[in-house]
């Protein structure tokens, strides 16, 4: 059967049409993100990892410059963790894939606070009733030495111990019963303790 001009010209716009659509079948891609670093400045060799609905990381890299693009991904909300292992990490959830929809991210990353170098170990105090309640105003003692000030309204307050030497803490407030915990710090490091105060009888 013979084709005439009118078919002709219309079986080339729709082949150009599925050539064009093909194209950009290929070219989509599903996700990108650019990282800016804590001073706004691009971010460099960032850790980022993508995790499917069931909890399986199915894209884990240490970005070396700061644009990423991940083209594919499965079924169902994913969830993108950006700078894992640095202090505050970034989590964004709610990501699915959606043909023709690129989603376009920018996540700048948390500042983390300065190390600390110090001879000794810093003690963290968490005091509270037996109930739960926090405890505001408790004094803490460390043998002859007293922690400066008292707990705040969330029963908390931090102190010092020097590297190779223990103590035993002294906690008291009017109208419990005191209460002592013994703590010994080995090196440098964090030490927290969480306190139950009993009112006194």
């Amino acid at each position: 059967m013979a084709i005439n001009r009118t078919q002709a010209r219309l079986l080339t716009i729709v082949a150009v049409f599925a050539f064009t659509a093909s194209l950009r079948a290929e070219a989509f891609c599903a996700l990108r993100v650019r990282i800016i670093s804590s001073d706004g400045t691009p971010a460099r060799l960032t850790p980022v990892r993508l995790i499917d609905p069931v909890g399986k990381v199915v894209f884990d890299q240490q970005v070396e410059n700061s644009e990423l693009s991940i083209c594919d991904f499965g079924f169902g909300p994913h969830k993108l963790a950006v700078g894992y292992g640095f202090c505050y990490p970034t989590t964004i959830s709610g990501i699915e894939l959606r043909m023709g929809h690129t989603i376009n991210l920018i996540v700048r990353l948390n500042e983390c606070a300065p190390d600390l170098w110090r001879s000794g170990c810093s003690l963290y105090f968490r005091i509270r009733e037996t109930t739960g309640s926090p405890l505001e105003g408790v004094s803490v003692s460390l043998g002859a030495e007293r922690i400066d000030g008292t707990t705040d309204r969330f029963g908390r307050i931090e102190g010092f111990l020097m590297t190779g030497t223990s103590a035993t803490a002294l906690i008291k407030k009017q109208g419990f019963t005191t209460e002592t915990t013994t703590t010994r710090c080995e090196a440098s490091e964090e030490i927290e303790k969480d306190v139950a105060m009993k009112r006194a009888p």
